[in-house]
């Protein structure tokens, strides 16, 4: 950590060190312990009294049961790294953007780490499924104006923003486009986006990608190689994420092989980050609550995705079960099958909650270039009615 290695990363983040914080682990493995310090390699716990050090790299998320509270605002602005932040206010010139969050603090940033901005009321999901769609390279800036009921998406050069206006270049032509007629902008990039070490939340629910963490007895400090430094009260940050840079989502993934045999004539196509119909990926816990996945997958029975494993050790993680938002029929027969071994499997029904899987996969060989992932979902005994299979967050663990 540099000259940032002093500093203890503690449960100070909520505000007390003997706060009990949620904590989950490479091995699946999740728990509650207050956290007493993080150094370079190792973190400090206590357990039911019982004093425990063990290595950092075995740590994925540090959570606090603090809730978050959530702020809508008519403006979001998306960063290079997964970060997500809600705004009062942005402006900027050619080399700099400004920004005001809804606490009144204020931030300025190199304009190259602002991917783009949305100036429409959303919800978490809408925000990130937007940030999919804009986070890819583009030659040419991107404006989404409206003028009555009528949207165009226009490309050109986007120039400094004001508070009331947008300068915009088309076809040679410079005007100032009036802030309440855009909705978005999608600025150039030239390369694809990247994953941070670390994302952290604050308590208004926006994320921030960071290089590294540190933390004082009240305040955190992030580094950024794009961002800079960025400090916070400790009470403010809500979740401390290392996993950024070790998980892999099978819906970022392009299977090699996708065999899809439908009972009758149709076809239903497998689907990313969305159920089969376009919507959120939703599934049913114990309790009958629906919880929503802003990654994973919608396969429709019967369905093979196989995918090539990297030569890592690796964990495969997700929830799976039948989309709520289909009724009572469902019922499909899912496997897991790495190099011809079926790792688990299972008949899951709409009647029945979600299940959570997490299984370490065999170790891959460097000489070996032929291990494969197959995710399958067969029909099961009500032949394909209903067979909405979603696997919520589905994703490889390093």
């Amino acid at each position: 950590m540099s000259w940032l290695t002093p500093f203890l990363l503690s449960a100070a983040f909520v505000g007390d060190l003997s706060t009990i914080v949620n904590l989950q682990w490479v091995n699946g493995t999740r728990r509650e312990a207050s956290l007493l310090s993080i150094n370079e390699h190792d973190i400090t716990l206590q357990v039911e009294g019982e004093k425990r050090t063990v290595p950092r790299s075995d740590l994925l998320v540090i959570e606090s049961s603090q809730p978050n509270v959530d702020q809508p605002t008519a403006a979001a602005i998306f960063l290079r790294g997964q970060g997500i932040v809600r705004v009062e206010q942005i402006t900027s010139d050619d080399r700099t953007f400004r920004i005001e969050l809804p606490t009144a603090r204020a931030f300025g940033f190199p304009m190259n780490q602002l991917l783009g901005i949305v100036w429409e009321e959303s919800d978490r999901a809408d925000l990130a499924a937007r940030y999919r769609r804009i986070a890819h390279p583009s030659p040419r800036d991107r404006i989404v104006a409206v003028r009555g009921n009528e949207r165009a998406t226009l490309e050109g050069i986007v120039g400094p923003i004001k508070a009331d206006t947008v300068s915009f270049t088309l076809d040679q032509e410079t005007i100032d486009v009036k802030r309440d007629r855009l909705r978005e902008i999608a600025f150039a990039m030239n390369t694809a986006d990247i994953k941070p070490a670390i994302l952290l939340t604050d308590r208004s629910g926006n994320t921030w990608p960071a290089d590294d963490v540190s933390l004082s007895a009240d305040q955190l400090v992030a580094m950024h190689a794009g961002l800079g430094r960025i400090e916070w009260p400790a009470r403010e940050i809500t979740r401390v994420d290392f996993s950024i840079a070790r998980i892999t989502y099978l819906s970022d993934l392009d299977p090699i092989i996708v065999e899809q045999t439908p009972y009758f004539d149709r076809i239903q196509t497998y689907r990313r980050d969305e159920n089969l119909a376009g919507k959120p990926l939703t599934l049913r816990d114990s309790s009958a609550r629906i919880e929503s996945y802003p990654k994973g997958l919608a396969l429709h029975s019967k369905t093979s995705l196989t995918y090539t494993l990297p030569p890592e050790d690796l964990r495969l993680a997700f929830d799976v079960g039948i989309d709520p938002s289909v009724g009572a029929a469902g019922s499909a027969e899912v496997s897991v099958i790495v190099d011809g071994e079926n790792l688990w499997k299972k008949l899951v029904s709409a009647d029945q909650p979600r299940s959570l899987v997490d299984l370490p996969l065999p170790k891959v060989r460097r000489s070996d270039s032929s291990s494969r992932l197959i995710i399958l979902v067969d029909f099961g005994p009500r032949a394909d009615v209903g067979d909405h299979v979603i696997f919520g967050n589905a994703r490889l663990i390093k």
